[in-house]
């Protein structure tokens, strides 16, 4: 698993599962717009048929929703949310595409009820949890999806150091980056197997 800098805080390339994320951080909605762009254009197809899957996370800092994280083939999204004074028309209207958006996510039980309660009232289509009733673990599901760096992975995902690490600072580190794009695209690639 590495992470590859393209442009100084936009747009990172995150290596997980044999493949190559490209990872956009956004500030302004600009960035949000040409996101959602391309991946409508990428994958029109399955727009369409109502097939778009997508990865989906938060985090949070004692009770508030800091970033806003969304997967979608070999893109993901990081919406840094203190940016933001309402929610980018565009991405409320991808979050609940009546085409059929599946969102899933990995221990969602109080998402969507933090991400409409928050400041910025965000409503999204019913997000699956891939971790069920608790009775699956993020390390069976990776070992089951084979993933050949599973354990680097969970180490990034379950590091406390960065889960409680601050947030809102005006950029985040490049390990926060890899935290915040692994659970989106950790999601997102398990739900094929679901």
């Amino acid at each position: 698993m590495a992470i590859k800098t393209m442009e100084v805080d936009k747009i990172y390339q995150v290596r997980f599962g044999g493949g190559v994320f490209t990872v956009t951080v956004a500030k302004t909605c600009a960035a949000v717009e040409d996101w959602i762009r391309n991946v409508e254009s990428v994958h029109s197809e399955r727009i369409l048929r109502n097939e778009l899957v997508a990865g989906i996370s938060i985090q949070w800092k004692k009770n508030r929703v800091c970033l806003l994280q969304v997967c979608v083939g070999g893109s993901v999204l990081i919406v840094v949310l203190r940016f933001f004074y309402r929610l980018p028309t565009p991405l409320h209207r991808f979050l609940n595409l009546s085409t059929g958006l599946k969102l899933y996510g990995l221990g969602v039980g109080t998402y969507q009820r933090r991400l409409a309660g928050g400041r910025l009232k965000i409503k999204t289509n019913f997000i699956n949890d891939l971790l069920g009733d608790g009775d699956s673990s993020i390390a069976n599901l990776l070992k089951a999806a084979h993933v050949s760096n599973h354990g680097e992975c969970l180490l990034y995902l379950q590091d406390h150091s960065i889960s409680v690490s601050d947030w809102n600072q005006s950029y985040l580190e490049v390990r926060q980056i890899l935290h915040a794009s692994l659970k989106a695209i950790v999601p997102f690639y398990l739900a094929r197997f679901a």
